[in-house]
């Protein structure tokens, strides 16, 4: 169980990495308090379970150990996994030991998702069979507001096993998701925020157009990554191919719709594709001080409609509203009984065995949301 007010730069943070709720995490784009909503997205994303990310929702739990400001035992959100029993991490084992389809099924994700932080550490190996099964877990650092994701960010890109071409049944998924839906979806499940899912969108479509013209998946990580940020060179940071395809995309729609004096329109701008302004806080999900609230500006993030259309025809491009306020998060939809935090587009987590339990002096409790 990771309580959302105790990661890095959250209220409660038990290192010391103490902000207001909605602050700068870890890596720009994800804000502090909502790895938690990721977590769980990542599982409703694995769709069919294809790269065997580990059942994944949000509960209310408490415990003594959870750290709180009055030093009171408190009911707090946050992630709740289950336990994996794994005989180490990846970097534990030597990489060709890892099957071609495994990685390309933890790739697939990767991509989809924007993961910030797929290191040798948060791929657990698990026997079975007398061979090593890769399991991804922390995924906290996907779903961001911008794409700012560097080479060593992910492991898997120094594999061999990402340059092989994609299997028959891995092309074959690839081809049935729907980035929109899956969107969609998210938003409804969990509260991520719309400028992020805009960018799944996009690597959703990268990942098939890529894969439709027989690009492996390392070469769909150059496409989309910058290049290795930990090299020694001190040239300025280049944004990636992607990063500046969907730059010129922007630039081209405003142009598009400008006037002639070369301002943006209404349009364009209602769309969001040039900027986002937070007019207001984003609702406190995290128990604490009510001065904890954060008011946020996320980045400029360019259009999801990675395609050439955009550029000759913005005025007759329509992007659907999802559900919902989407400037702030609610884990309402997940509490639901409709809704419990899990996709009605795969096999649901087992929400009917977890038990709820809460000790008899009242200190130690799990319950479902």
């Amino acid at each position: 169980f990771k309580p959302k007010d105790e990661e890095a730069f959250a209220p409660n943070n038990p290192r010391g990495y103490v902000a207001k709720e909605n602050s700068p995490g870890l890596r720009q784009g994800v804000l502090s308090t909502q790895q938690a909503a990721r977590e769980v997205a990542a599982y409703l994303l694995d769709h069919k379970h294809f790269a065997g990310v580990p059942p994944t929702t949000l509960v209310h739990a408490k415990h003594p150990a959870f750290v709180n400001p009055n030093k009171k035992v408190a009911w707090k959100i946050g992630a709740f996994q289950e336990f994996v029993h794994a005989h180490g991490t990846c970097g534990d084992y030597g990489r060709s030991m890892f099957n071609t389809a495994s990685v390309h099924a933890i790739g697939i994700l990767d991509v989809r998702i924007v993961n910030l932080d797929r290191n040798d550490g948060n791929l657990l190996v698990a026997i079975e069979n007398k061979r090593p099964r890769l399991i991804p877990i922390d995924h906290g650092l996907s779903l961001p507001d911008r794409l700012e994701v560097y080479t060593c960010d992910l492991v898997w890109m120094e594999w061999p096993q990402a340059r092989e071409p994609f299997a028959p049944a891995e092309l074959e998924y690839i081809r049935s998701l729907d980035g929109a839906r899956d969107a969609a979806n998210i938003e409804h499940q969990v509260g991520v925020r719309r400028e992020c899912l805009r960018l799944l969108e996009v690597t959703t479509t990268l990942l098939q157009k890529g894969a439709e013209h027989g690009l492996s998946l390392h070469q769909i990580g150059l496409i989309m990554y910058r290049e290795d940020r930990c090299s020694e060179d001190e040239a300025p940071v280049q944004p990636s191919i992607l990063e500046r395809m969907l730059s010129r995309c922007v630039d081209s729609a405003a142009a598009a719709v400008g006037d002639a004096h070369g301002t943006v329109s209404s349009t364009v701008e209602s769309l969001d594709l040039l900027s986002i302004r937070a007019t207001s806080p984003i609702r406190r999900q995290v128990s604490g001080d009510p001065g904890f609230a954060y008011p946020i500006a996320p980045s400029p993030l360019p259009s999801p409609m990675f395609s050439p259309a955009i550029c000759k025809a913005v005025a007759d491009l329509q992007f659907p509203p999802l559900d919902g306020d989407i400037d702030q998060v609610d884990f309402a939809r997940a509490a639901s009984p409709e809704g419990r935090g899990n996709s009605s587009e795969q096999e649901m987590y087992p929400q009917d065995q977890i038990r709820e339990e809460e000790s008899p002096d009242d200190t130690v409790g799990l319950r479902r949301m």
